[in-house]
């Protein structure tokens, strides 16, 4: 499929294709993006969010799609990287944050750093990172994604590279220097935990979505469940039609807003009906999608990455 919306993007004319190029750059930048998210913070407490929220915007409107990305963005958060209770003798840890993630799960990068750190792991971020290049890929531009992807394999070297969003994850395990870069959730799961490392109960209930990236090219969709488990009397329940698109899928919300949105539709009425405290999702266009389609929905639930949940029940 990438093959064909290369060949599909050879035959735009030149100023079409060189437009959208420019498009996927501006996505792609954590700086464009954290531009962007304080542009969304002025939008959302100008009051013109909710102005605009209380003009019934039609639902599969592109201008409807573009706002409820705005009032889902925000400034990313300096990520915790406290190495003084890391063993020495653990190798280090290079922690992948993506482009878009910092801007929609805020709270991630610290939580998957003090995770890691008291699990014994050394952390680090290399601030020369960029983009995973996925989402020039699915647009047809994988030269600039295999661009991308050297870039990121020469900033993590030496590093095993941990990755909190799915859709990143298994982009850069198709380069052969990033091929053993780690799922998180997968990652966490695997180890063995140290006796101090205790989690706290959360007698609550919390609904998992399994992100096509997760799914379909992890192949490992039980990841998410089998990390949260360790968090004693949690109640874990499938969002329904797990095997199905939420409408995130990238760039297409944006590109497709109706489609999108008929394809969100029934995961929030499920959300409705279960009644959850929280849901959490491993992807992070589908942590937006999800929170937006809740928000609008009135609905009074969370939606996090896993280990933001592992993170917050961990003993201290």
């Amino acid at each position: 499929m990438d093959g064909a919306r290369d060949l599909q993007n050879r035959r735009l004319g030149r100023w079409r294709r060189w437009a959208k190029r420019l498009r996927l750059r501006f996505l792609s930048s954590g700086k464009a993006v954290g531009a962007a998210a304080a542009l969304a913070r002025r939008y959302r407490s100008s009051g013109l969010g909710s102005l605009v929220e209380r003009s019934r915007l039609p639902v599969g409107s592109r201008p409807r799609a573009y706002h409820r990305v705005a009032m889902q963005l925000d400034r990313p958060v300096r990520a915790w990287t406290d190495r003084t209770d890391s063993r020495e003798t653990t190798p280090e840890l290079g922690l992948f944050l993506g482009c878009v993630a910092p801007s929609v799960q805020t709270g991630l990068p610290t939580a998957a750093s003090r995770v890691l750190g008291r699990l014994g792991y050394k952390v680090s971020i290399p601030g020369d990172q960029c983009c995973c290049g996925a989402i020039h890929r699915h647009n047809g531009f994988p030269v600039e994604a295999n661009r991308l992807l050297a870039q990121n394999a020469s900033a993590f070297a030496n590093l095993r590279v941990i990755v909190t969003a799915s859709a990143c994850a298994a982009e850069l395990r198709t380069y052969q220097e990033t091929r053993g870069s780690a799922e998180i959730c997968r990652f966490l799961d695997d180890l063995n935990w140290p006796q101090e490392a205790r989690l706290r109960p959360l007698p609550r209930r919390v609904a998992v979505h399994e992100p096509c990236s997760h799914r379909n090219l992890l192949r490992d969709g039980d990841a998410a469940y089998s990390l949260l488990r360790r968090i004693p009397e949690v109640e874990l329940l499938p969002l329904a039609e797990n095997n199905l698109c939420c409408g995130a899928a990238g760039t297409y919300l944006l590109d497709n807003p109706k489609m999108s949105a008929t394809l969100l539709s029934p995961k929030i009425d499920r959300l409705r009906e279960l009644e959850v405290d929280y849901l959490v999702t491993t992807n992070t266009g589908c942590a937006l999608h999800l929170a937006a389609g809740a928000r609008e929905a009135g609905l009074d639930l969370e939606v996090i990455h896993p280990v933001e949940l592992i993170d917050r029940q961990l003993f201290t």
